[in-house]
């Protein structure tokens, strides 16, 4: 179907989100059709609050989520939003953690 983009890019990418390719074509085509983005959850498509804010603002875009409850209203997808950086954030500290045990003991890291 020529309205269907698919991105595979994780939301954790550091990258902004118009630096994805495909997310990019999804929002040009959007905008020209006047259309809506879905993506399975608000937090695969970007897992930084403060920059999915910002681009929703700047873009004046509307995305739902597969997920019911992550697009009732701007709070819940804030919430759901803010999770996913929870949940990088938690990955990415438990990983610091755990090369710093394993240089501890010895091991060479590369």
């Amino acid at each position: 179907m020529k309205g269907i983009r698919e991105d595979t890019t994780s939301g954790n990418d550091r990258r902004a989100l118009m630096d994805r390719e495909d997310f990019r074509d999804a929002v040009k085509e959007a905008k020209r059709l006047k259309a809506v983005i879905i993506v399975t959850r608000l937090d695969r498509l970007s897992r930084n609050s403060e920059k999915f804010w910002q681009f929703l603002r700047q873009e004046k875009l509307r995305i739902v989520s597969l997920v019911p409850d992550e697009t009732e209203d701007v709070a819940a997808q804030r919430r759901a939003v803010t999770r996913g950086q929870q949940v990088r954030e938690r990955i990415a500290r438990g990983t610091v953690e755990v090369l710093a045990r394993r240089k501890q003991k010895g091991v060479v890291l590369g």
